[in-house]
């Protein structure tokens, strides 16, 4: 059997464009060098090894740094000689890791307004960007578990 045939729907045809003056790129414009040596070195030597910023939010469990706001207002208590505790970063995981199966429980039971008020209550110790974080691992870590459970039937 011949797949070369015009009609053949299982033949892959490409139509290829004849270059001519109107499809062509422009050539971009000439410089001299000592234009770019003058651009090359208003830049930094990393500005061409910078990434772009992150728009997305990361869905691992954030372990931030305590706002100095929070630690001076006390949320975080007070030790034997009634200094201001600012824990480290062990300690934030151990909160993180409580307030995320805190929060996974409210999202799994349904109380989505505990879930928005203990979200609120990390963005005032840890800050927004933090609190962003935690929603979105704190979702991934319920669906996990409801992807899990097997569907309830009347």
């Amino acid at each position: 059997m011949r797949r070369d045939r015009p009609g053949d729907p299982n033949q892959l045809t490409f139509k290829w464009a004849v270059r001519t003056a109107e499809n062509r790129k422009p050539e971009p414009p000439a410089t001299s060098i000592a234009s770019t040596a003058s651009t090359a070195r208003d830049r930094s030597p990393h500005e061409e090894l910078r990434l772009p910023r992150r728009t997305w939010v990361s869905s691992r469990m954030p372990v931030p740094s305590p706002l100095s706001e929070a630690a001076a207002a006390g949320d975080f208590g007070l030790d034997e000689s009634g200094k201001l505790i600012r824990p480290s970063r062990e300690e934030v995981r151990e909160i993180t890791e409580t307030h995320a199966e805190r929060l996974r429980q409210n999202l799994i039971d349904g109380d989505t307004a505990a879930f928005e008020q203990g979200i609120v209550k990390y963005a005032e110790s840890f800050g927004q960007p933090a609190a962003d974080r935690l929603r979105r691992y704190v979702h991934r870590i319920a669906g996990e578990v409801l992807q899990t459970q097997p569907s309830r039937s009347r």
